[in-house]
């Protein structure tokens, strides 16, 4: 009994020693220092469920100078409440795939809440955030960039960055907003870039983004709007960048939308179902790139371009133009980029095509990943084509690699076809000659047979009685 009882005894104390050598792990048992770096750490591949237990020695100068925490690749299903306590020098914050699910407002937590104005950069991407307390961001005053992508948010309430004055840059692709209250950006003035891609927006209110005048990026990538109101970029006198692609707008132009929007460099209308106007483009003098791509424009109108001096990118790609006038002043500028790949270009037209393109010193060649292998189809440069195709005819405008490829592998199935040839000639030959035996003497070939079958019927005889002869069959 006495042996049991030590036995649970050592046990105990065992277990007790564990733990008080598990919480006195410290920062840097968790957290590494960047490249050397001791202002910059990476904290990453542990579970932060037990963080509140890590003894953080905040006298340590090398992590009290630290401006820059990440935690990358762990799981922290809540905010551990020990963060605001005590590291309070943190300017950047990056908590990235760690799980996340709930953040809560710090107020409870910290236990000086002027520390939190230091955080400039906060980067939640790639969590499972599906909502954000009310005036959170109330406690970040000097909050500048703020990345929120590929979590699980459904909605923009118009509370949730009431107090985000300072904020310039937002990012929110990646998630599954649905809905936006009209003033949801209201006081954040100072909003530069906004980034709301790969949501499932549906439709944008008419003053969305009626504050932010000073925004010069608005990305509205790959959502589900099937209308944009009038006025929604009104006063936005600053936009640069635009990106609407990947929507559906079959019922709409967008020459409303777009006027006034004088400094508007890049714009991307690819695959939004478009209806082109005539004065589309009359408000956007700047504009620099256009895609028109994936639209299934049959006809495009260059002179809907006509005002655009600054025009040095175009693409109408993958569209059903069969014709394009492409020799239009508007795209003799030097180093003018026009991509015309994945449309219903006749081989001659796309001859003629690249022959002034050629002239012109105009870029059409397609990216790398959409270039066409003429072992496939009849194509020029890369470029798909259809109709007559003469080799020998186009065989400037078929790439030397391509070409010696093409040798290639027509000398590969001439030899592979004579060979076959060859083959199907000799077995011809054999197959006649066996049935020419067969029909011309049968009387030969029926007399060997009888032959071969009696000599077997007598070596079989012969065989048997050596064995009824033997030993082995004695009378009993």
């Amino acid at each position: 009994m006495d042996t049991l009882v030590k036995l649970v005894l050592t046990l105990g104390l065992l277990a007790s020693t564990a733990t008080a050598a598990y919480h006195r792990k410290t920062f840097k048992d968790y957290c590494s220092s960047v490249d050397g770096d001791s202002e910059h750490y990476m904290c990453k591949d542990f579970v932060f469920n037990t963080f509140d237990h890590i003894e953080l020695n905040i006298h340590d100068q090398s992590i009290s100078t630290a401006d820059l925490v990440q935690f990358q690749n762990c799981t922290m299903r809540k905010f551990p409440k020990i963060f605001f306590k005590k590291f309070h020098w943190v300017v950047y914050l990056h908590i990235n795939n760690c799980k996340l699910r709930n953040i809560t407002n710090p107020d409870k937590d910290a236990d000086n809440l002027e520390n939190l104005e230091r955080i400039v950069e906060m980067n939640y991407r790639r969590n499972q955030i599906e909502t954000l307390p009310n005036y959170y961001f109330h406690y970040f005053s000097n909050l500048a960039k703020l990345d929120l992508s590929y979590n699980a948010i459904k909605e923009i309430s118009s509370s949730i960055f009431e107090y985000a004055v300072g904020l310039k840059m937002l990012y929110l692709e990646g998630n599954s907003i649905s809905e936006l209250a009209p003033d949801a950006f209201k006081n954040i003035l100072n909003l530069t870039s906004i980034v709301l891609s790969e949501n499932k927006i549906k439709a944008l209110p008419a003053t969305i983004f009626k504050y932010n005048t000073k925004l010069s990026l608005i990305d509205l990538n790959d959502n589900e709007i099937t209308f944009l109101p009038v006025d929604v970029f009104n006063g936005l006198t600053n936009l640069e960048f635009l990106r609407l692609d990947k929507n559906d707008f079959n019922t709409q132009t967008f020459t409303p939308a777009l006027l006034n929007l004088p400094m508007l460099t890049h714009l991307n209308l690819s695959n939004t179902e478009l209806k082109i106007n005539d004065e589309m483009f009359s408000k956007c003098s700047n504009l620099e790139f256009v895609d028109l791509s994936r639209n299934n424009l049959k006809k495009i109108d260059v002179h809907i371009f006509k005002g655009l001096k600054n025009l040095l990118q175009l693409h109408i790609n993958d569209n059903d133009l069969s014709e394009f006038d492409f020799k239009n002043e508007i795209f003799k500028k030097e180093n003018f980029e026009l991509q015309v790949y994945e449309n219903q270009w006749k081989c001659p037209y796309l001859r003629d095509m690249m022959i002034y393109f050629d002239g012109k010193k105009i870029e059409h060649r397609p990216p790398q990943d959409r270039f066409v292998d003429i072992l496939d189809y009849s194509c020029l440069r890369g470029i798909k084509c259809y109709g007559e195709f003469n080799y020998d005819k186009y065989s400037d405008f078929i790439e030397g690699d391509v070409s010696a490829e093409l040798a290639e592998h027509i000398s590969g199935q001439v030899g592979t076809f004579i060979a076959t040839i060859i083959f199907l000639t000799i077995f011809a030959v054999i197959a006649i000659a066996v049935i020419v035996v067969l029909v011309l003497q049968p009387d030969f070939i029926m007399g060997r047979f009888r032959r071969t079958q009696s000599a077997y019927r007598g070596n079989s005889f012969e065989n048997n009685s050596e064995i009824l002869s033997g030993d082995q069959f004695v009378a009993p």
